[in-house]
C-alpha cells in the first residue's frame, strides 16, 4: 500500500516522466537476439562442412545448405528492418520465415553430424575389441552413448509441432552440442588405442619433482592443445591415419582428423572464412522494397495481361508505363472505326 501511495504521489508531484514501452518493442528484440545467436551457432556448423565447395559443386551438400542459411539470414536481415521502423507484425513475418529456413538446416546439419560420427566410433572399433584396452572401450562407450542420446534430441525436434520453429532449433542446437562430445570420445578412443603402451601417461614413472613442477606451473596446456598436439605427433608417426574414410548408407564419407578435432571444439577450419560475413557483404534492400512496387497487371490492361504476371515486381525491372507487353492483343474490331484493320474481301 504504501508503495502505491508513493507512486501516486510522484504521479501528482510530476517528480518524473513515466515512459511507456511498447510490449512488441521488447519481445521482438528478444525474438531477434536469439534468432541472430541461432544464426552465428550455424556458421561454423556450415563453414566446417565437408565436400567440395559451393564454386566447386553448386549441386553438392555444401551449396545447399549455404542456400538455405543465405535465406535465413536475408529474413532475419530484414526483419530488423522492419523493427527498426516499428513495423512489428512485418518483423513477426519475415522471423518466421527466417526460424523456418534455420529449423531445416539445424536438422540437416545434425543429420550430416550423426553420420560422420557413425564412422569415426566405428573407425577404432576393431582394434579396441582386438586389444581389449579397458581405457579406450570406456571412451567408445561414452561415444556410443552421446550418438544415442543426439538420437533422441533429433526425434524430439523432428517431432515437434510443425510451426514450432523455435523449440525445433533449440533440441536440434541441443544435439549438435551432444554429438559434438560424442565425437571429442571418438577422437580419445582412437589415440587410446593407437597409442604404445610405453607412451602412455598412466605407464610413465612419475617423481615428486615432477609432480612439483607440474603445480609450479604459471598455466596449464589447454585440452584442446594438448589434444591437437598429440594429434599431429600419432599422425605424423602413422599411428593413426590422417583421413577416416567409410561407405555409409550408400555414400562416401572421408573424416580428416585434424578437422574434426578443430570442429568439436567450436572452432572453424583454419583455412576457410565465415559464411555468415560473406553473406552479411552482400545484402541490399531491393528485396526488401519488392512487396512495395505496383504490379505489372491492373485494371485496365487485366485484359491483355496475363495473371501469371500479376506479382509485384522490382521497380528497377519494371518496364516503362508506354512500352506495350509483349502479351498484348490487338484490340477488338469494331464497326465504324477507322483505326482497325480490316479484314481483305473475298470473292
Amino acid at each position: 500500500m504504501r508503495v502505491y501511495s508513493a507512486f501516486l504521489l510522484s504521479v501528482f508531484l510530476g517528480t518524473g516522466p513515466i515512459l511507456a514501452v511498447s510490449p512488441d518493442y521488447s519481445n521482438m528484440g528478444e525474438v531477434l537476439n536469439d534468432n541472430r545467436r541461432a544464426l552465428m551457432f550455424m556458421d561454423i556448423c556450415v563453414v566446417n562442412l565437408r565436400g567440395p565447395s559451393a564454386e566447386e559443386d553448386p549441386k553438392g551438400m555444401r551449396a545447399e545448405l549455404e542456400a538455405l542459411y543465405k535465406s535465413a539470414i536475408e529474413h532475419d536481415f530484414y526483419a530488423n528492418l522492419w523493427y527498426l521502423q516499428g513495423n512489428y507484425s512485418k518483423v513477426y513475418q519475415e522471423m518466421r520465415l527466417s526460424q523456418k529456413d534455420l529449423q531445416e538446416l539445424h536438422r540437416r546439419v545434425l543429420e550430416n553430424y550423426i553420420e560422420e560420427t557413425v564412422v569415426l566410433l566405428e573407425a577404432s572399433a576393431p582394434i579396441i575389441v582386438l586389444t581389449r584396452d579397458q581405457t579406450a572401450k570406456k571412451l567408445l562407450e561414452l561415444g556410443f552413448r552421446d550418438i544415442e542420446s543426439t538420437r533422441l534430441f533429433y526425434m524430439r525436434g523432428f517431432n515437434s509441432g510443425p510451426q514450432l520453429y523455435a523449440n525445433k532449433i533449440n533440441y536440434y542446437t541441443d544435439g549438435i552440442l551432444r554429438i559434438r562430445r560424442g565425437r571429442r570420445y571418438a577422437l580419445l578412443a582412437l589415440l587410446e588405442a593407437r597409442v604404445p603402451v610405453p607412451e602412455k601417461a598412466k605407464y610413465q614413472l612419475v617423481t615428486l619433482d615432477d609432480v612439483k613442477n607440474l603445480m609450479d606451473q604459471a598455466e596449464v596446456q589447454p585440452k584442446f592443445n594438448e589434444i591437437l598436439n598429440l594429434l599431429i605427433n600419432m599422425t605424423g608417426r602413422n599411428l593413426v591415419p590422417k583421413v577416416i574414410s567409410d561407405d555409409l548408407k550408400g555414400k562416401r564419407i572421408s573424416l580428416n582428423v585434424l578437422e574434426v578435432h578443430q570442429d568439436n571444439y567450436g572452432r572453424m577450419y583454419s583455412d576457410r572464412r565465415s559464411v555468415f560475413q560473406k553473406i552479411s557483404l552482400e545484402l541490399n534492400t531491393t528485396a526488401f522494397h519488392k512487396s512495395d512496387a505496383m504490379p505489372r497487371r491492373n485494371t485496365d490492361n487485366r485484359d491483355s495481361v496475363p495473371a501469371s504476371e500479376s506479382d509485384p515486381v522490382e521497380p528497377s525491372k519494371a518496364p516503362p508505363a508506354n512500352t506495350p507487353t509483349t502479351n498484348s492483343t490487338p484490340p477488338a474490331t469494331t464497326p465504324g472505326n477507322p483505326s482497325t484493320t480490316q479484314p481483305p474481301a473475298t470473292n
